[in-house]
């Protein structure tokens, strides 16, 4: 949850974390908890062969 509607002096007791503040550190925990689904491995080259001829064929960007 990320809104919040405690008063004040809860809201200071529970650490006065802005809505930013708790948006990364949900954040932090879905990538800490995540697992990736299983994917058939002869899937997996077909995928890792397109994405290489993708990058291959664009030029890299900043990101």
């Amino acid at each position: 949850r990320l809104s919040d509607s405690e008063n004040v002096e809860s809201w200071e007791e529970g650490g006065a974390h802005d809505m930013r503040s708790r948006a990364h550190q949900r954040w932090n925990q879905m990538l800490k908890d995540y697992e990736a689904p299983p994917i058939d491995p002869s899937l997996k080259v077909e995928l890792e062969a397109f994405v290489n001829a993708r990058k291959a064929q664009l030029p890299d960007a900043w990101y």
